[in-house]
């Protein structure tokens, strides 16, 4: 029996994700969440919870000064993590 249409698993992934935008959408989601400490560094160590929810980045604080600095930045943060994600999943992030 010869095998006429084979893919890679990674192939096969890729076709599933772009069938399912929910799953993909979730999964950049989660990496969004995860890219938060590498884009602030050593600024991370004050970040208590990092949540996203309609393309709205959250991200609580534990230093009201770091979380004003930070607001001053929003634009070149959310470029980062978009960046880091290659995907533009970011549109605001609001520091509390």
């Amino acid at each position: 029996m010869k095998r006429i249409d084979t893919q890679t698993i990674g192939e096969s992934i890729r076709q599933w994700l772009s069938e399912e935008p929910e799953v993909y959408e979730n999964l950049l989601v989660i990496q969004a969440e995860q890219a938060v400490p590498k884009v602030l560094g050593r600024l991370s160590k004050y970040v208590r919870h990092v949540n996203c929810y309609n393309r709205v980045l959250y991200i609580t604080m534990s230093s009201s000064t770091i979380s004003h600095a930070l607001a001053l930045k929003k634009q070149e943060v959310i470029g980062k993590i978009n960046t880091l994600i290659k995907a533009n999943l970011v549109l605001d992030i609001v520091f509390r």
